[in-house]
């Protein structure tokens, strides 16, 4: 349906200037055009002084939304210095994909779908993600400054390729082999069983794990930490190196996360609010350990990415970030007006939905212009709701209530949406 993975934006007629102030800051996204990074210097002043970028998502399953960012990616990328993308997922499966790009001798088109199916969740496997991996592929092979790929998150084998923690674990274990021999004959075996009962759905169990059980975590996890410190140094390309110490700060995540489980009422936002505060925390070292600029995008949806400036909900990954970072932090969110997208049911069964249009921010941004657009929300003249709270979409599911100019730094329009192809079943 879409052949381009980038839209061109062009900036409206002096005659449309005229009808309403807040129109100067509307950027308007041409679907038609090929990827123009001249299009885009509208980006320029609004992220040239920042070191990390948020690229939001309303709906985690439409065919519009990565074809969009995966522009903004490229401009961040090949025009302002950002070197490394992180998603959802997990360090541990992303730095088995980016491996795979490394090592297999296969064409970009090959690697791409298997480093995909390596890297992301079921729910990526769609043609329009794969378009985001074959980007980060051909960057390796013809780029004088790759874009790598990782993740921020703490769950380890939630990519389509495993399902399973500790079976990403021990394919993570035999691509490291390769760099630096372990510590002995028995260690993955040791660390396999020491691991077992934290990547056992702990987040949903009632039973806490014993002192003892603790205490072999810890010391297996102190001597993978050392192997994967001594790997890190003989890993080529560097960047691939100094991306396991991410792998370390996300396993630690993954593990506190699953101490904590059993300890306290562990709803979904009780898992979420830990999982958010240990992704910020990850998503910190990879900018200060791994990327070699200092500049990092990081892609989620918006329940991860939003400021969180009511304080009302679950505290979000982009909520501690801002504490940290301020103005070196942009956050953008991406909108649909209308359209279609799928929609994974309790039993991770996917349905086509047909997009609620009452919510009012939505209402409020397809207001301003009746085409795909880019809104800096520091613009002047902003309509009055977005400074208050108020209604938007949740993915497909309901709404959630936001400070439209507070939580997100700029906003993105897509007036409709259709539901993505996938590249194989999720």
């Amino acid at each position: 349906m879409f052949a381009q993975t980038s839209f061109r934006c062009v900036l409206i007629s002096a005659a449309l200037l005229l009808t309403s102030p807040i129109l100067a800051q509307v950027h308007r996204l041409d679907w038609t055009s090929g990827y123009n990074a001249h299009d885009l210097k509208f980006l320029n002043p609004l992220l040239a002084n920042r070191t990390m970028v948020q690229l939001g998502e309303s709906i985690h399953l439409t065919d519009e939304f990565p074809r969009v960012r995966l522009s903004l990616v490229r401009y961040l990328h090949e025009e302002l210095g950002f070197d490394v993308l992180a998603l959802e997922g997990s360090p541990v499966d992303a730095w088995l994909a980016q491996d795979h790009l490394y090592r297999a001798h296969q064409p970009i088109s090959q690697k791409a779908r298997e480093a995909q199916r390596l890297a992301w969740f079921g729910i990526w496997q769609t043609q329009a993600m794969g378009e985001v991996m074959k980007y980060v592929a051909t960057t390796q092979a013809q780029s004088r400054r790759p874009l790598y790929l990782t993740s921020f998150d703490s769950q380890p084998g939630s990519s389509s390729a495993f399902h399973d923690g500790l079976r990403s674990l021990s394919a993570f274990f035999q691509a490291v082999q390769a760099y630096a021999p372990p510590p002995d004959s028995g260690a993955f075996e040791r660390w396999r069983n020491a691991f077992q009962p934290y990547f056992s759905n702990c987040y949903r169990t009632t039973v806490s794990s014993t002192e003892e059980q603790r205490k072999e975590m810890d010391r297996s996890l102190a001597e993978l930490s050392t192997w994967l410190r001594l790997a890190s140094a003989r890993v080529q390309p560097s960047i691939h190196g100094r991306a396991l110490l991410a792998v370390i700060a996300s396993l630690h995540g993954s593990f506190d996360l699953c101490a904590v489980a059993p300890a306290r009422p562990f709803g979904a936002q009780t898992y979420q609010r830990e999982r958010d505060r240990e992704n910020a925390l990850t998503a910190l070292s990879i900018q200060h350990n791994v990327s070699a600029s200092g500049k990092v995008i990081l892609w989620a949806h918006h329940s991860h990415v939003n400021h969180d400036s009511l304080g009302t909900s679950v505290p979000s990954m982009g909520r501690s970030l801002l504490e940290v970072m301020g103005p070196k932090l942009y956050t953008i969110g991406l909108f649909a007006a209308s359209g279609e997208a799928l929609s994974a049911d309790d039993d991770d069964e996917l349905a086509l939905k047909h997009l609620r249009t009452d919510f009012e921010i939505e209402d409020a941004l397809k207001r301003l212009a009746n085409f795909d657009y880019f809104l800096d929300l520091a613009s002047p003249d902003l309509p009055d709701m977005f400074g208050r709270p108020s209604n938007g979409r949740y993915d497909t599911i309901g709404g959630r209530s936001y400070v439209l100019d507070r939580d997100f730094s700029g906003a993105i329009l897509i007036q409709k949406v259709h539901a993505p192809v996938f590249a194989s079943t999720p």
